[in-house]
């Protein structure tokens, strides 16, 4: 599960995904925000695997 966060307002989640899941977009608003931060979320309670790929993330502003 992925989480896109500013300033510590969470402003998107996805849902559920695994290794073999779709690509899943997501947007949200940062207008005024100071601080993003994406978030890979443990669903499983195994951290042994857990990992997150961001390759086409792109921020617009203005």
């Amino acid at each position: 599960m992925f989480r896109f966060e500013t300033d510590g307002e969470v402003r998107w989640t996805s849902p559920e995904t695994t290794g073999a899941s779709a690509t899943v977009p997501g947007a949200g608003d940062a207008t005024g925000a100071r601080y993003v931060r994406p978030k890979a979320i443990d669903t499983d309670g195994s951290k042994s695997v857990d990992h997150a790929d961001w390759p086409a993330s792109r921020f617009r502003c203005g």
